[in-house]
């Protein structure tokens, strides 16, 4: 499988550069690759930057329960509510 560091990388960067949209993009790439709480945290951080708070904690509250061994997304999950 392809390294999902590539399109995180990307994503982080059009994060700082104010451009969610593109790096909510580039995140859901590095998710194709590996299902990763911590891309997923970064997804969320973007989205709610781009003004979809609630979205955007209904996706996060929604990969947490597909992904209770991720014990990342559920600390950060909980640092949230």
């Amino acid at each position: 499988p392809q390294s999902p560091k590539g399109p995180t990388l990307e994503g982080e960067v059009l994060h700082v550069a104010q451009r969610y949209d593109e790096a909510i993009v580039a995140y859901d790439r590095a998710l194709s690759r590996q299902q990763a709480g911590q891309i997923a945290i970064k997804r969320f951080v973007a989205r709610n930057a781009a003004g979809a708070g609630d979205e955007a904690l209904a996706e996060l509250e929604a990969w947490s329960k597909a992904h209770d061994d991720d014990a990342f997304a559920h600390a950060a999950l909980g640092d949230l509510l």
